[in-house]
């Protein structure tokens, strides 16, 4: 069958409206979100050094039509076998399914997992269309996922070298994004293929978290999940997303309470006034003093 640059136009799909077309997926993959800078990459890593789970860098083929390019950027796969797959899918959620599963097999591994903070807008999606699946929300303290919102991304590579981009978003967009994707989440507690997981307690306890996180998905405990920096994986090739290279290094604790070293008497007064309410919630802090 020729190459085709493009999704065929019967897969054509507004994200915000029919995401995925009518089929629906009995694959039992596993799908994390999050507000950005909330450790996800972290976590990512750790899940994809168990031998059961393959879970690469961000695809968004969960939140938008998918980009042939980025997939191939991102994964290391060929244009020719992308432009297959979406010429002889049957819509969305079918590409969703043989890609994912192809980039299992291709590490040996009987589970696909996927990392991208939209993800979060699209559980109701994802469970419709692949109602086996598991997503793991990732939650962070706000007022540290504030402070690295404000200054990322710090730099960009063109040509080889590294470009310091001196960023500096306004302090009130970053909460709002936030407490958005942060009670995207929260709006798919009680299901059962939702599950929650603390920044806080996975650099802190990283055993203890891991293991819960694995139990869940039903497979048994590997330690390698700990050793997550001493491995090599073609999933570790952060060359297209170098901002989360620090992943793949040992756990630090250096980002914790970042928002005492960062934070001035006026932006924890803008916090306050627009998410005090959902830091309480979270059991962050018991009040407003702080």
């Amino acid at each position: 069958m020729p190459a085709t640059s493009a999704v065929p136009p019967a897969t054509r799909l507004d994200p915000k409206t029919d995401q995925y077309g009518s089929y629906v997926s009995q694959d039992a993959g596993i799908v994390i979100g999050c507000c950005s800078r909330s450790g996800s990459s972290l976590f990512r890593v750790m899940l994809d050094s168990h031998p059961k789970f393959a879970v690469g860098q961000g695809s968004r083929i969960f939140v938008e039509t998918p980009d042939p390019q980025r997939l191939v950027n991102n994964f290391g796969v060929t244009r020719e076998y992308v432009d297959e797959l979406l010429a002889t899918s049957q819509d969305q959620a079918h590409f969703i399914e043989r890609f994912m599963r192809g980039l299992a097999q291709r590490e040996d591994k009987p589970i696909w997992g996927d990392k991208a903070p939209p993800n979060i807008y699209y559980i109701p999606y994802i469970f419709e269309h692949f109602p086996n699946a598991r997503f793991i929300h990732i939650i962070r303290d706000g007022r540290d996922v504030v402070c690295s919102l404000r200054t990322h991304p710090k730099f960009k590579y063109e040509n080889g070298r590294t470009i310091e981009l001196n960023t500096w978003k306004p302090i009130e967009n970053c909460i709002t994004s936030w407490v958005n994707y942060t009670r995207k989440g929260l709006a798919a507690r009680g299901q059962a293929g939702y599950y929650e997981v603390h920044y806080e307690e996975l650099v802190q306890q990283p055993e203890q978290t891991m293991r819960k996180v694995v139990e869940f998905l039903g497979e048994e405990w590997d330690d390698r999940v700990l050793r997550y920096h001493e491995l090599e994986s073609t999933t570790r090739d952060f060359t297209a997303m170098p901002v989360s290279a620090d992943a793949v290094e040992p756990i630090s604790h250096k980002a914790l309470a970042r928002w005492q070293r960062d934070m001035t008497d006026e932006d924890k007064q803008i916090f306050k006034d627009k998410a005090g309410d959902l830091l309480i919630e979270l059991g962050y802090v018991t009040d407003f003093d702080w």
